[in-house]
C-alpha cells in the first residue's frame, strides 16, 4: 500500500454515513435530441486549463445565399455544474476563439460565442436551425453558444473543430465566515461544498460534519508557505480539479482529501476533517501501565518503500499540460544516500495527483511521499478502557522497554472498542521533519530504536558440502531468522532467492562461483553480505536397485548418494528390438518375455551436467497362474430418478426393474445375479423389494441391503466379498397430491364467498316487534296515493332489550309507485347484541322496476364479532334486467379473523346473459393467515359463451408460505371451444422452496382437438434440487392422435449425486420417433435414421425395422473406436452393413461398457479398464496381464511371494494374538505394490498400524481428514481451515468441519484440500465410537487434506511475489494463501515455497510447488 493511499485508507470506515453511489437525479440527462445528452455533468472547482465540454446539441442550416450549403454550424456546449464557475477563454484547435484567424477582411467573425450561467437562451440564428428554447432548458448548468461560419473562399473550418476553455470557479462558500469567498482552489471548502451540496454531491445536513474540524482545515490549507528558497509565498495546499460525477462520491471524495493529506474519520457520531501535520501529543500515553497486550511492530515492505518519487501534475503554466515534480532529483546526494541505504536497488514510485496545478507544490509533495515511506514504521496493541478518550489523528507518545521505545511519537489511525470495554489501537510513526515547510525550526528524525536495526549483523561460519550428483548445500550461523541469498559466476547474478533455513541447496552447472548471504531482520533491512567461493565438478554414476519383477515386466530404480530435489536420470532399455529411453528415477518397462534376461544402462542428470553410463541386466519370472476378475454391476429398466411435473411423473413407469449382477470380466460370463424391484407410489415414496429370481455361483453370498424405504432417496447397497457398489434412487418435483391440497384449499375460499353472496341475496328480515305508530301522513285521490307513516317499538325486561324503527314515504300514480322503507333494529340480551338497519328505495312503472336495498348489521357476542354490509341495485324492464350486488363482512372471534368482500354485477336480456364477480377474502387465525382475490367475467348469447377467470391466492403458516395464481379463459360457439389455463404455483416451507408454471391451450371443433401444454418446475428441499421443463402439443382428429413432446430436467439428490435430461419425441398414433439424452448418453428411437450431407443427400441411413444399415460413401479409418454398444449375437452381425468402399486400418476399439475396452493396434489384442491396459495378446501369441485377482484367498498362515509378483483383488492379512503382526513383507525391494482408486492400504494396530523396519517412507505427503459441508466447493489446493470440533475417537484420531480460510494469517489453517468423498463409503478413523456417523452424511463429506510433506497449492498476491524459501499463509482472499508478511515460522505458517513465482496482481492465483507445515 502506498503512503497517498494510507492517507484515505480509514477514511471511509463511517458510522451512519454511506459515500457509496446513489443514483443520479434525472436533470443530469436533459431531454435535448442531440449527442450526448445523458453525459454526466462533472463539477469544477478552482480553474482548469482547456478542458473539453459535452455537446447537447449540433445543427446546421444555411441563411445567406451564397455556394456553400448549410454554411453555419450551431453548437451548445455543457462545461459543467453551476457552482460559481465562469468560461475565461474558448480554444478552436488550442486557438483563441478572439484570435484574428477567426476575422475576415471587411472585419466579418467566422466564430461566435456566448456564456450562459445555469439560464435558458435564445438567438434568432439558434432558433432557425432547430433550437426550442421552450422546451430545451439546460438549467444550473454552465454552457455555450458556439456558431462557427464555413466561408465561400478559403474557409477558415477544413474539419469539425476540437472546441476547448479555460474554467475559473470564482466563488466558493467559506465555511469559517458563512458567506461566499474567491478562495475557491481552498481543498477543504471544495470538500465541504460537495459534501453538503444535493445536486451534484452528497446532500448530507451540516448537522452529519464536525463543522470546527473543517474551518480548522481550511485555515491549514491557507498557511502561506515559500515555493521554494527564496520563492514567492503560496498557499499549503490548492485544489483544481475537474470532479467527473459519473465516479462514486467516494471516489471524488478520496481525491479531494488527497489533494490536503487527509482523512475523514467519524469522531463522535460526525464526520471529522483531519489534515496530516506535525501537532503536539495528546497527554495520555501508552506504556506499560495502559497496554494490556503485545506490541505488533511492522515496517515497510520494499514495495512501499522509496528513494525517488515522482509525482505528475497538470501545469497551469503550460495551459495544463501534464508534469512531472521528482524528489530527491537524479544524481543528488539525497539520492546516492538513500539507493547506497537500499543496497543499490532502485525503488521509484510515480504518482498522479488531479487536483495539483503548479509545480512547487507538487515537488513538495514527491519530497513528502519519499520521506514518509523511508520512516513509517506501524504498530498494532490493545489499549485500556481510558483509550476510547482518543480521537483519530491524536499524536500519542509510545515507551516500551523491549523496542526501545521512549516517548517515540506514533499518529493514532484505526481504533476498535472490544467487547470487554478495551481498545484496539493502531499507530503509524511521526517523524515532525516531514514537515519542513512548518513555521519553525528543522527537527532532526527520531531514531525508531535499538529493535529496528538498520543495518543487521552479517552472517557466520559459512561451511558447503557438495553432494555426488554436484547437489551443494551451503550452512551459516545467524541470530536472525530470515536470509538472502545470490550466486554469482563470471560477475554475473546466475540464481537469487532467500529462506527462513539456516542453509541453502543448490543445483548448478559446471564451473566456479561465489555465494553471497545477507541476515534480513524483521524490518526488512540487510546486512552486509557473508561470501563464499566453490566451484562445481561433474556428477557421479548412479546405481541401480531392480525393486519389481513379473513374467511380463520389471520396475528399477536409481540412486546417487545425497541426491538433491533436481537430480534425475535418463534410462536406455533394450527389449523385444526397440530401445526405450526414460527420463525419471524410476523405470517401468512392460511387454516383456517370461524367464528372459534384459539389458539397459542410466546415467545421472543434474545441472552441473550428465554423469558416465552405468549398465545393468534385469531377468523376468516364470508365468504364474491364471486368477478370476469379478465386477459388481447394477442394470436398471430406465433412469433412477422420478420428477413430478403436478399432473404426473416422469419417467411414467412407476415400477423400476432392477438387475444385481456379478460379472467375471475375462470369461465374460455372469457369476451370479439377483432381481428386485423399486415401486414409486403416488405419493412420491420409494419401495424396494427383492424378486424371486436369482443365481449364484460362487462360495460367497451376494447381499442386498435397502436403506431408506419409504421416502424420497432410496439407496441399494450390494455386497460380494470384499466388492461394494452402491445404487440411488429419488424422487423430486410436484405430486399430484400436492397439486390437489392447492387446489382444494382454492375451493374451500370460493364456497366462503358464495355462501357471502347467497346471503346478500336473501337479506330481508321480518322483525317481531309491538310496534306503536308515531306518524302517519295520508293524502289520497282516485288514482293517487301519497303517504309518510313512522312506527316504533321498545321493549326490555330482565334479559334483553329491544328497539325498532320503521319509516315508510309512499307516492302512487295508476300503476306507478315510489316508495322509500326504513327500518333500524337494535337487541341487546345477556349473551349478544345486535344493531341492523335496512333501506329500501324503489320505483315501478308498469312492470319496469328500479330498486336498490341497503343492509348494515353487526353482531358480538362473548365469543365473535360479525359485521356485514349489504347493497343490491337492481333495474327491470320487460325481460331485461340489471343488478349490482356488493357484500362487505367481518368475523373476529378467540380462533380466527375473516374479513370478505363480494361483488357481482349482471345484465340479462332475454336468454342473454354477461356477469362480473369479484371475491375478495382474508383470513387469519392462530396457525396461519390466507388471503384470496378472484375475479370472475362471463358474456353468454344463446349457447355461446366468452368466459375469464383469475384467482390470486396467498397462504402463510408456521411451516410454510404458499402464493399461487390461476387464469381460465374460455370462449364456446355452437359447440366449438377454445380454452387457456395459467397456473402459478409457490411455496417455501422449512425444508423446501417450490415454483411451478402450468399453461394449457385447448381449441376444438367438432371431434377434431389441438392442444398445448407447458409445465415449468423448480424444487429444492433436504432430498435435492430440480428444475423442470415439460412441454406437449397434440392434434387428435378422428383418424387418430398426433403429438409432440420436449422435456428438460437438471436433478441433484441428497447424496450429491447430478443428473440431467432432455427428451423430444412425436408419437403420431403410438408410433414413437424421439431423442433422451443423459449424462454420458443419446438414444435415439426411429424407424429410420438418416444423416444429410451438405446437399441434403443421404450419407448414412439406418433402417432398424428392416435392420439394414447403409453408409453412402468411401470408410477409411486410420484408428478410432465405437463409442456406442454394438449388439451381436452369438459373435454376428444382426443386422446389413452395406459400405460401397472402404478399410479399417490401425487401430479400432470397442468400448464394453462399466469403464471397459478393447482394442486392436500394433498386431496385438489388448484389455482396458478406466484406460489401464489389464491384459494384452500380441500376434505372436505373447499374453501380459497387469493383474490377477481372486474372488477369494483364504490364508492359513502366511503368504510368501519371493522373488515373484502378484496382484490381488481384495487380499486382507489379520494377526491372530494380540502380539501378531498382521503382515510382514520382506526381501525384495518392493515388496508390495498396490494399487487402488480409493484407499490403497487400510491398516490398523493396537500399536503401531505401520512399522517401517528399515529404509526410507517416501515420497512424502502426508493428510488430515475432516468434514467438508456438501454445500462448501473448494479447489484442490484451497486452504481449509478448522471449524467445529465433532469427535476425538482415541489419542491419534479427531476429526473436525472445516470452512475455506477467508482472513490472512489465520490460526485455524489445517490442510490445503485435495479431495472428497461420501461419508458412508468408510467410517474415517476420527468418528469411531461416534453413535450413529453415518447421519452426519446428510450435512457432511468426507475431505483429505495435505498438512505434511510435498505437494502444491493456490496462492495469490495479495503478499507480493515468491522466491525459494518463503512462508506461505492465509489470504483475504477465499481459500487462498499469500506470502507470509515475516518470514519466521509462525502459528498461522501453512508451508514453505520450492521455486520463485511473479504476480501480476494482487487478485492472480497460482499453483505453488510447496513444502507443507500443519501436519
Amino acid at each position: 500500500m502506498g503512503i497517498l493511499s494510507k492517507f484515505v485508507n480509514a477514511v471511509f470506515k463511517l458510522v451512519g454515513v454511506d459515500l457509496e453511489p446513489q443514483q443520479q437525479q434525472d436533470v443530469k440527462g436533459v431531454d435535448f435530441s442531440a449527442p450526448a445528452t445523458d453525459a454526466n455533468i462533472p463539477v469544477i472547482y478552482g480553474q482548469i486549463k482547456r478542458v473539453g465540454g459535452t455537446i447537447i446539441y449540433r445543427a446546421t442550416n444555411d441563411v445567406v445565399s451564397n455556394d456553400i450549403d448549410n454554411e453555419l454550424l450551431h453548437l451548445i456546449i455543457v462545461w459543467s455544474e453551476v457552482n460559481g464557475a465562469t468560461v475565461k477563454q474558448i480554444y478552436i484547435d488550442d486557438e483563441p476563439i478572439t484570435s484574428s484567424k477567426f476575422t475576415a477582411q471587411d472585419g466579418h467573425r467566422w466564430a461566435y460565442a456566448v456564456h450562459i450561467q445555469g439560464v435558458d437562451y435564445s438567438d434568432p440564428l439558434l432558433n432557425a436551425s432547430g433550437w426550442a428554447p421552450a422546451f430545451n432548458k439546460p438549467e444550473g448548468l454552465l454552457y455555450s453558444y458556439v456558431r462557427l461560419e464555413m466561408g465561400a473562399k478559403d474557409p477558415v473550418f477544413n474539419s469539425r473543430p476540437n472546441i476547448t476553455a479555460d474554467i475559473e470557479q470564482k466563488t466558493i462558500y467559506d465555511v469559517r465566515t458563512g458567506r461566499n469567498s474567491q478562495v475557491t482552489s481552498n481543498p477543504a471548502l471544495q470538500l465541504y461544498d460537495y459534501l453538503t451540496n444535493d445536486y451534484y454531491g452528497k446532500g448530507l445536513d451540516k448537522s452529519d460534519l464536525d463543522i470546527v474540524s473543517f474551518k480548522r482545515a481550511a485555515t491549514m490549507c491557507d498557511l502561506q508557505v515559500q515555493s521554494h528558497e527564496g520563492g514567492r509565498m503560496i498557499p499549503l495546499y490548492t485544489s483544481n480539479v475537474r470532479l467527473d460525477t459519473g465516479k462514486s462520491i467516494k471516489a471524488n471524495c478520496e481525491m479531494l482529501l488527497a489533494a490536503m493529506r487527509a482523512s475523514l474519520p467519524v469522531v463522535n457520531g460526525k464526520l471529522t476533517l483531519v489534515i496530516d501535520t506535525d501537532k503536539a501529543p495528546v497527554a495520555w500515553q501508552a506504556n506499560a501501565q495502559t497496554i494490556v497486550s503485545d506490541i505488533d511492530v511492522h515496517d515497510a515492505s520494499k514495495k512501499d518503500r522509496f528513494n525517488q518519487v515522482t509525482v505528475q501534475y497538470y501545469d497551469v503554466e503550460r495551459n495544463g499540460k501534464l508534469q512531472d515534480a521528482v524528489f530527491p532529483e537524479k544524481n543528488s546526494d539525497i539520492e546516492g544516500q538513500w539507493r547506497a541505504e537500499d543496497n543499490g536497488i532502485k525503488l521509484n514510485k510515480k504518482i498522479k495527483i488531479e487536483t495539483l496545478n503548479n509545480f512547487y507544490e507538487a515537488k513538495r509533495l514527491a519530497e513528502f511521499i519519499a520521506r514518509k515511506s523511508r520512516e513509517q514504521l506501524s504498530i498494532k496493541f490493545t489499549a485500556r478502557d481510558d483509550a476510547a478518550l482518543l480521537a483519530i489523528g491524536d499524536i500519542v507518545r509510545v515507551s516500551d522497554q523491549a523496542l526501545g521505545f521512549d516517548q517515540k511519537p506514533f499518529v493514532l489511525t484505526d481504533m476498535v472498542l472490544t467487547g470487554n470495554g478495551e481498545v484496539d489501537l493502531s499507530m503509524v510513526e511521526h517523524q515532525p521533519s516531514h514537515y519542513s515547510w512548518l513555521p519553525s525550526k528543522s527537527q532532526p528524525i527520531i531514531p525508531d530504536s535499538t529493535y529496528n536495526s538498520r543495518k543487521p549483523t552479517p552472517p557466520t561460519g559459512l561451511q558447503a558440502s557438495i553432494g555426488q550428483d554436484n547437489k551443494l548445500t551451503v550452512q551459516w550461523q545467524s541470530a536472525l531468522s530470515d536470509f538472502e541469498y545470490k550466486v554469482i559466476r563470471d560477475n554475473k547474478v546466475v540464481k537469487a532467492g532467500d529462506t527462513t533455513l539456516n542453509q541453502v541447496e543448490l543445483a548448478l552447472a559446471i564451473g566456479e562461483y561465489t555465494l553471497e548471504v545477507f541476515a534480513v531482520n524483521a524490518l526488512g533491512y540487510r546486512s552486509n553480505a557473508a561470501t563464499l567461493l566453490f566451484t562445481v565438478v561433474v556428477p557421479v554414476a548412479p546405481t541401480v536397485e531392480i525393486t519389481s519383477v513379473t513374467p511380463t515386466s520389471a520396475v528399477l530404480y536409481a540412486t546417487t548418494q545425497g541426491a538433491g530435489i533436481h537430480t534425475n536420470y535418463e534410462w536406455q532399455f533394450a527389449g523385444e528390438g526397440e530401445q526405450k529411453t526414460v527420463i525419471s528415477q524410476v523405470l517401468t518397462v512392460s511387454s516383456l518375455k517370461p524367464n528372459t534376461a534384459y539389458q539397459g544402462r542410466v546415467r545421472t542428470l543434474s545441472a552441473a551436467g550428465k554423469s558416465d553410463w552405468h549398465s545393468f541386466t534385469v531377468s523376468t519370472r516364470e508365468q504364474t497362474t491364471y486368477e478370476r476378475n469379478v465386477a459388481l454391476v447394477f442394470e436398471l429398466s430406465q433412469t433412477p430418478s422420478w420428477v413430478g411435473i403436478g399432473i404426473g411423473w416422469q419417467p411414467s413407469q412407476m415400477v423400476n426393474q432392477v438387475r444385481v449382477s456379478l460379472r467375471d470380466l475375462a470369461a465374460q460370463t455372469e457369476l451370479a445375479f439377483q432381481t428386485l424391484q423399486v415401486t414409486l407410489s403416488d405419493d412420491g415414496l420409494l419401495f424396494a423389494e427383492l424378486a424371486q429370481a436369482q443365481e449364484n455361483l460362487t462360495d460367497s453370498a451376494l447381499n442386498i441391503e435397502f436403506v431408506g424405504q419409504s421416502t424420497s432417496n432410496l439407496v441399494i447397497t450390494a455386497s460380494h466379498e470384499l466388492q461394494v457398489v452402491r445404487q440411488a434412487f429419488s424422487v423430486t418435483g410436484l405430486s399430484v397430491q400436492e397439486l390437489q391440497d392447492v387446489q382444494q384449499r382454492l375451493e374451500e375460499m370460493d364456497e366462503l364467498a358464495d355462501s357471502v353472496l347467497k346471503q346478500a341475496l336473501s337479506a330481508e328480515q321480518v322483525f317481531d316487534s309491538d310496534l306503536q305508530s308515531t306518524l302517519y301522513l295520508e293524502q289520497k285521490t282516485d288514482t293517487t296515493n301519497a303517504t309518510i307513516s313512522e312506527a316504533v317499538a321498545a321493549q326490555a325486561n330482565e334479559n334483553e332489550a329491544i328497539t325498532t324503527k320503521i319509516s315508510t314515504v309512499q307516492s302512487e300514480v295508476d300503476d306507478s309507485k315510489a316508495q322509500i322503507i326504513d327500518v333500524s333494529q337494535t337487541l341487546v340480551d345477556t349473551e349478544q347484541a345486535i344493531a341492523t338497519k335496512i333501506s329500501t328505495v324503489q320505483s315501478e312503472v308498469e312492470d319496469n322496476k328500479a330498486q336498490i336495498v341497503d343492509v348494515s348489521k353487526t353482531l358480538a357476542n362473548t365469543e365473535e364479532a360479525i359485521s356485514t354490509k349489504i347493497s343490491t341495485v337492481q333495474s327491470e324492464v320487460d325481460n331485461s334486467k340489471a343488478q349490482i350486488v356488493t357484500v362487505s363482512q367481518t368475523l373476529a372471534n378467540t380462533e380466527e379473523a375473516i374479513s370478505s368482500k363480494v361483488s357481482q354485477l349482471t345484465s340479462t336480456v332475454n336468454d342473454n346473459h354477461a356477469e362480473i364477480k369479484t371475491y375478495y377474502i382474508t383470513k387469519a387465525d392462530s396457525q396461519s393467515a390466507v388471503s384470496q382475490a378472484k375475479t370472475e367475467l362471463k358474456s353468454q348469447v344463446d349457447d355461446n359463451l366468452a368466459y375469464l377467470n383469475q384467482t390470486f391466492y396467498t397462504a402463510a403458516d408456521a411451516d410454510e408460505a404458499i402464493s399461487t395464481k390461476a387464469n381460465r379463459l374460455r370462449t364456446e360457439f355452437n359447440g366449438n371451444h377454445t380454452h387457456i389455463t395459467q397456473n402459478y404455483y409457490t411455496k417455501s416451507a422449512a425444508e423446501e422452496a417450490i415454483s411451478a408454471e402450468v399453461n394449457t391451450l385447448k381449441s376444438q371443433v367438432g371431434k377434431d382437438i389441438a392442444g398445448l401444454n407447458e409445465v415449468y418446475f423448480s424444487k429444492v428441499d433436504n432430498d435435492g434440487a430440480l428444475a423442470n421443463f415439460v412441454r406437449n402439443v397434440s392434434v387428435s382428429t378422428p383418424s387418430g392422435t398426433a403429438s409432440v413432446i420436449n422435456l428438460m430436467s437438471a436433478h441433484a439428490n441428497k447424496l450429491g449425486q447430478l443428473d440431467a435430461r432432455a427428451e423430444i419425441g412425436v408419437d403420431v398414433n403410438g408410433h414413437v420417433t424421439g431423442m433422451t439424452i443423459t449424462p454420458g448418453r443419446m438414444s435415439v428411437k426411429a424407424g429410420a435414421f438418416e444423416l444429410l450431407d451438405n446437399s441434403n443427400n443421404r450419407a448414412v441411413y439406418f433402417d432398424s425395422g428392416a435392420g439394414r444399415y447403409t453408409f453412402n460413401g468411401h470408410i477409411n479409418a486410420t484408428n478410432g473406436s465405437f463409442t456406442g454398444h454394438v449388439n451381436a449375437t452369438s459373435g454376428s452381425f444382426t443386422g446389413h452393413i452395406n459400405a460401397t468402399s472402404g478399410a479399417f486400418s490401425e487401430a479400432v476399439s470397442w468400448k464394453l461398457g462399466n469403464f471397459s475396452k478393447v482394442r486392436v493396434s500394433s498386431g496385438g489384442l489388448g484389455f482396458y479398464y478406466r484406460n489401464e491396459m489389464t491384459a494384452k495378446i500380441s500376434h505372436f501369441g505373447h499374453a501380459k496381464f497387469q493383474r490377477l485377482s481372486a474372488s477369494s484367498l483364504s490364508l492359513s498362515s502366511t503368504l510368501s511371494c519371493s522373488n515373484s509378483w502378484g496382484h490381488f483383488r481384495g487380499l486382507t492379512l489379520t494377526g491372530k494374538g494380540s502380539s501378531d503382526v498382521g503382515a510382514r513383507i520382506r526381501d525384495v525391494r518392493f515388496g508390495a505394490i498396490i494399487k487402488s482408486s480409493s484407499t490403497g492400504l487400510d491398516v490398523a494396530g493396537t500399536g503401531w498400524a505401520l512399522y517401517a523396519r528399515k529404509g526410507r517412507i517416501g515420497p512424502h505427503t502426508s493428510a488430515h481428514e475432516c468434514l467438508l459441508p456438501k454445500n462448501l466447493v473448494p479447489e484442490p489446493g484451497d486452504i481449509l481451515c478448522d471449524d467445529e470440533l465433532i469427535h476425538i475417537a482415541d489419542m491419534s484420531n479427531a476429526i473436525c468441519t472445516a470452512v475455506l480460510s477467508s482472513s490472512p494469517m489465520s490460526v485455524t489453517a489445517r490442510g490445503v484440500y485435495i479431495d472428497r468423498r461420501v461419508l458412508t463409503d468408510s467410517q474415517p478413523a476420527g468418528l469411531v465410537g461416534f453413535e450413529e456417523w453415518e447421519q452426519l452424511a446428510y450435512l457432511y463429506d468426507v475431505a483429505s487434506m495435505n498438512a505434511g510433506g510435498e505437494g502444491a497449492m493456490n496462492v495469490c498476491g495479495e503478499g507480493g511475489n515468491l522466491q525459494t524459501g518463503d512462508l506461505i499463509c492465509s489470504s483475504s482472499m477465499l481459500g487462498k494463501g499469500m506470502r507470509q508478511p515475516t518470514q519466521s515460522e509462525e502459528r498461522y505458517t501453512i508451508a514453505q515455497v520450492r521455486h520463485n513465482v511473479t504476480f501480476d496482481s494482487p487478485d492472480q492465483v497460482k499453483q505453488v510447488a510447496v513444502i507443507y507445515k500443519r501436519g
